[in-house]
């Protein structure tokens, strides 16, 4: 894991997705000179073609929980189902959760981006690689959530009997 005093423009540009760079500006473009932006300040139309490997989860600071808000149809063929309003401890087994629990804590209360590299799940026993971001959002007065996207070249045309979410090299940028 690797840490950048650099700031957003070095770590936008170390995203090698076309898609993912373009998540990432939409939500540069969102946060206009904040350090997160509102929901309210993302259009999902102009993420047009990318949407459907974004995901979202709203964050309750008082009951330490972070619910699904959205998942583009490539996660939700790859999760098996939309998580629109679904606790994020019921997507993951125990380990797994409390993994992406810690990374979406860091990313919302530092406020910090993260972009994974390599490994980012497992099909059975095939591991697929490719990237994923997390962006902090904000809510006016705090964490609101994370706005996340994921990009792969493997094609996952149906929901797989066993899949795992891996993290493999990880680069954060606090903001």
């Amino acid at each position: 894991m690797t840490e950048t005093d650099e700031g957003f423009p070095a770590f936008r540009n170390a995203i090698q997705s076309p898609t993912l760079r373009a998540v990432a500006d939409h939500w540069d473009r969102a946060r206009a000179g904040r350090r997160m932006p509102s929901w309210a300040g993302l259009s999902p139309a102009k993420l047009g073609e990318h949407l459907s490997s974004v995901w979202a989860f709203d964050y309750d600071s008082g009951a330490n929980l972070f619910t699904g808000r959205l998942a583009g149809s490539n996660i939700m063929v790859g999760i098996g189902k939309s998580f629109q309003g679904v606790a994020l401890s019921e997507l993951h087994p125990p380990r797994v959760f409390a993994e992406v629990q810690d990374y979406f804590l860091r990313a919302v209360h530092e406020p910090a981006c993260c972009r994974w590299s390599g490994k980012l799940f497992r099909i059975d026993s095939k591991d697929i690689e490719g990237e994923r971001i997390i962006l902090p959002m904000g809510d006016g007065d705090g964490p609101g959530g994370v706005l996340g996207a994921s990009w792969y070249e493997y094609p996952i045309w149906r929901t797989p009997s066993g899949l795992e979410l891996i993290h493999d090299i990880a680069d954060w940028c606090a903001l």
